[in-house]
């Protein structure tokens, strides 16, 4: 193997790692936005973790923060809990910072 080939190996390798870890921090983050919209909804046990199932499931369907944002807004509402995307955003950035911080330590 030519060191250009090595080296295109070793970028191709870096990409798909930088990818995964990328998928992770999102799915991570997703659960615990899940988890935290589904407690304000009064959920517990397995309708809670199912809920938070869900929001991972649409983000890994759409990849849109804001097709999550969307769904827990109007599931906030059917509740009479307003939130402004303010709000939503500034729980999802601690969350994503929460994930991150932990799959860093977890690797």
């Amino acid at each position: 193997m030519t060191n250009l080939e090595l080296h295109q190996n070793a970028h191709e390798f870096r990409f798909a790692s930088e990818e995964l870890i990328r998928f992770r921090t999102s799915a991570r983050t997703a659960r615990f936005f899940g988890l935290w919209a589904g407690t304000m909804l009064s959920l517990d046990g397995e309708a809670l973790e199912a809920y938070a199932g869900e929001i991972i499931s649409i983000l890994v369907a759409n990849a849109s923060v804001d097709t999550l944002f969307e769904k827990i807004t109007a599931d906030l509402a059917r509740q009479e809990i307003l939130m402004t995307r303010a709000e939503l955003n500034q729980h999802y950035d601690a969350f994503f910072k929460q994930a991150a911080f932990e799959l860093r330590v977890l690797s």
